[in-house]
C-alpha cells in the first residue's frame, strides 16, 4: 500500500472509533431517558384504583333499534338409517 492509502486507513479507523464512542454515549442517554419515563409512568399506575359504576334505569337511552334478516335454506332429510335431520344453511 502507498502512503496515502495507509493514511486513509488510519483516518477511517479513527472515524470508526469516534462513531462507536458517539453511539455508546447516545445509547447511555437513551437508556437514562427511558428509565426516567418508565419511573414516571410506573408510579402513576400504582395509584390506580377500581371504581364500580352501576348503571341506573334512567341512564339508558335507546337511539337505534334494528331488525335484520339473514336468508337461509332449511333442509330436512333422512339418512340411510331413516333418522330425520334438519339443517339451516346460509344462502348468501
Amino acid at each position: 500500500m502507498g502512503r496515502t492509502a495507509t493514511i486513509d486507513v488510519k483516518k477511517a479507523e479513527e472515524t470508526v472509533k469516534s462513531l462507536q464512542e458517539e453511539i455508546r454515549v447516545l445509547e447511555d442517554e437513551l437508556n437514562q431517558e427511558i428509565k426516567k419515563i418508565t419511573d414516571r409512568y410506573d408510579s402513576t399506575t400504582r395509584e390506580l384504583k377500581e371504581v364500580i359504576v352501576k348503571p341506573k334505569r334512567y341512564d339508558i337511552e335507546v337511539k337505534t333499534l334494528a331488525l335484520t334478516w339473514i336468508p337461509h335454506w332449511q333442509l330436512t332429510y333422512k339418512d340411510y338409517e331413516g333418522n330425520t335431520h334438519t339443517k339451516a344453511i346460509s344462502s348468501y
